[in-house]
């Protein structure tokens, strides 16, 4: 579950983290986290310590419903295999949503044994399905709640039939009142903009690589896209050459510059520019073809993402205006979720991409051109080899 929580937590609680190899795995893996892990058995939770404590890691004999934390004292609970052994589910639920500060979120793993009674464990008391988990949640006051069924069994797990081979993945957010996706994104977008400017989040395993995101500017993109992804969003990364731009190379002044384009669960589609600090609500191919709509997007009113403000307003002329998307000749679409952008098509053909045949005709395009310049240079090369004519 490491891979689901959220990665602008700051404070985590893992419930029965038993010696506490999973607690040390999600310190390791986010270390801006600070991680307390917690578990009914005492030699355990000693182990625990002996073994992974340090400044950022602890442990605490407890079990829910009986949490010796305060009010608020996380932004995040993890939750793995713990609920449906819960003999009064409500009063966990409840004790978990204490402890979680105002926009805190439970992450969870568990186990539907209600798809198959019958053959059901005698541990689990809560003998749980899907819409059983979204009411009971509701119930206690959590809110955008989101339940995933995941097949586990064709993930590589071993059979487990009182569930159907499903288990459920659970993100419920406290809350006064529900917030729409957009405004997570926005959430999200500033988080990874704060991260840039403080340098926060330099340990974080982006790409399956460590950068630093105010070093490294295309480190913002992956930040950004990989917590959104995390949340499970449906996103594209796209990268974009222009000519004569003004911070070009070469005799042709070549610039380039990555965003990601994301599709909402209303289909609407936009633009999110991490390195500028800037989200259009429109598509990339829209940008494209009416350059003069970049424009108009509203911009943050206190620069966040650069070390100053003159270096974050010359990052917004240059690359989220029209200035740039006039001079945008060819578009790279990620084929889904964080993939590297493949074959580059011409600018208009932005919102196809992606599609298969648009790759196999860039690819050939491609092809083509080096064949072309490996022929000119072989020409070139016997040309000076061949002696003068008399």
């Amino acid at each position: 579950m490491q891979p689901r929580i959220p990665l602008d937590r700051l404070r985590v609680l893992q419930l029965d983290c038993g010696t506490g190899a999973d607690a040390a795995l999600i310190a390791q893996e986010h270390p801006w986290m600070r991680v307390t892990g917690c578990g009914s058995c005492a030699d355990s939770i000693a182990l625990a310590c002996e073994r992974h404590a340090s400044d950022r890691l602890d442990f605490v004999v407890a079990h829910p419903p009986d949490l010796p934390f305060e009010d608020g004292a996380f932004d995040c609970a993890c939750a793995i295999g713990v609920l449906e052994r819960s003999a009064d589910v409500e009063a966990v639920l409840a004790q978990l949503r204490r402890v979680l500060t105002d926009n805190g979120v439970l992450v969870a793993a568990i186990r539907p044994d209600a798809y198959q009674p019958h053959r059901a464990r005698d541990s689990h008391t809560w003998k749980t399905s899907a819409e059983d988990v979204r009411e009971r949640l509701r119930h206690v006051g959590f809110v955008d709640v989101g339940v995933q069924e995941i097949d586990t069994y064709r993930q590589g797990a071993a059979p487990y039939a009182p569930s159907a081979d499903c288990m459920l993945h659970i993100q419920a957010w406290r809350r006064l009142t529900p917030r729409t996706p957009i405004e997570r994104v926005d959430a999200l977008r500033r988080w990874s903009a704060r991260c840039a400017a403080s340098d926060c989040a330099r340990g974080a395993g982006v790409g399956g690589k460590r950068r630093r995101a105010r070093s490294d500017p295309r480190a913002r993109t992956l930040l950004l896209g990989e917590a959104l992804a995390r949340e499970r969003f449906e996103l594209r990364r796209a990268k974009m050459v222009a000519y004569e731009h003004p911070r070009g190379r070469g005799a042709r002044l070549c610039e380039t510059h990555e965003v990601i384009e994301l599709t909402l669960p209303d289909r609407s589609v936009h633009v999110l520019d991490p390195i500028a600090d800037v989200r259009f609500p429109h598509s990339l191919h829209t940008l494209i073809e009416h350059p003069t709509l970049a424009d108009a997007a509203v911009r943050e009113q206190q620069p966040t993402s650069c070390s100053s403000e003159q270096d974050s307003e010359e990052l917004r002329n240059l690359y989220a205006t029209s200035l740039w998307y006039t001079r945008v000749v060819a578009v790279a679409m990620g084929g889904g979720g964080l993939g590297a952008p493949r074959h580059f098509v011409p600018a208009r053909w932005a919102d196809r991409a992606g599609e298969p045949v648009y790759q196999a005709v860039a690819f050939m395009r491609g092809a083509a051109w080096r064949m072309i310049r490996q022929a000119v240079e072989l020409r070139a090369r016997r040309r000076r080899r061949s002696p003068p004519a008399h």
